[in-house]
């Protein structure tokens, strides 16, 4: 079974923002959890919305990576407000 290079870029890229993010705000397993699946839930959302504007900055995979990433930092942002 192969994967899609957008899929490995969501997966990958989430992941690591994760990561990141817990190590920087995390306390607990389920805060990481919280994390990745905020995580790939606004990079998704920031590709989506990179998508309905006319132009892109750079491109990995199908996958805009800007747009994307700040999509996943800002609810990662958002939600580390919420829990604490």
């Amino acid at each position: 079974m192969t994967l899609s290079p957008t899929v490995l870029v969501f997966l990958g890229l989430g992941t690591a923002y994760a990561l990141l993010f817990h190590l920087w705000r995390g306390r607990n397993i389920q805060q990481l959890i919280l994390f990745w699946l905020v995580s790939i839930l606004g990079f998704g959302v920031g590709s989506f919305l990179a998508g309905l504007l006319p132009l892109h900055g750079v491109l990995l995979g199908g996958v805009p990576i800007v747009e994307a990433s700040l999509g996943a930092v800002l609810l990662l942002g958002v939600t580390a407000r919420l829990i604490t």
